[in-house]
């Protein structure tokens, strides 16, 4: 019996995860950036450099707070805070001892923060993608910066309407998968009429949005989705 609890506590992800030596970040399952599929994102700050690859110094994730809205939460080592937060849909950005970034953008997950003697390890799981940024024009980098521009139109509408209410305290209720499926909807009925070449970057966005949609609907586990009015 204790063999075969040991066994469950033994996440295979998990164990893959401490295999990586050095490793700075990583996105987890590896998959195409114009076939986004990441659903867990883990961040190790060391308190010595590596002088291996990305060596992260602090991550900065946005989180619901107690009071309701949001928080910056700055993660470095060494680590004193709690060990679980509510991320809400926002941008990660992992902060390396050059200076040099990497970003990422959740539509709201849990984070986890475990410390060791020499490390602190960030967690983020999310039940939906989350999109690795970059200047590219892959499906991943297109999908969070059209999505980063939807959310700063809805909160400016938001905020010129609903002077006593706080945006943020909004978005942190929605769910994930909901918000992920609404996005979708929102930016296929935008960009379907668009004319594009076979292989431009903006047709495989939008082949991504329709098949992305088509699996989500055949799957899906809520009756009704509003719409990006109703929802924000």
């Amino acid at each position: 019996m204790r063999e075969h609890l040991l066994k469950r506590r033994n996440d295979p992800v998990d164990l893959f995860i401490r295999d990586q030596i050095d490793i700075g970040y990583l996105f987890y399952p590896p998959c195409h950036p114009d076939h986004p599929c990441h659903l867990r994102l883990d961040v190790f700050l060391r308190k010595d450099t590596t002088l291996r690859h990305f060596d992260p110094k602090k991550v900065r994730f946005n989180v619901k707070s107690k009071l309701g809205g949001a928080d910056t939460l700055s993660v470095q080592y060494p680590w004193v805070g709690r060990e679980r937060y509510q991320v809400i849909a926002s941008c990660v950005r992992i902060q390396d001892r050059e200076g040099k970034t990497v970003e990422a953008f959740t539509f709201g997950g849990d984070l986890a923060i475990s410390k060791k003697a020499d490390t602190t390890h960030c967690t983020l799981r999310s039940p939906v993608p989350i999109l690795r940024m970059d200047s590219s024009s892959s499906v991943s980098s297109t999908f969070a910066r059209e999505v980063k521009i939807l959310l700063a139109q809805r909160r400016a509408k938001w905020e010129m309407g609903h002077k006593d209410s706080d945006f943020d305290n909004i978005l942190a209720k929605i769910e994930p998968r909901i918000l992920y499926h609404v996005c979708l909807e929102t930016l296929h009925l935008k960009f379907k009429h668009f004319s594009t070449g076979e292989l431009d970057a903006l047709q495989r966005f939008t082949n991504f949005l329709w098949n992305e949609l088509r699996i989500r609907k055949r799957g899906m586990m809520f009756r009704y989705i509003p719409s990006i009015d109703r929802l924000l």
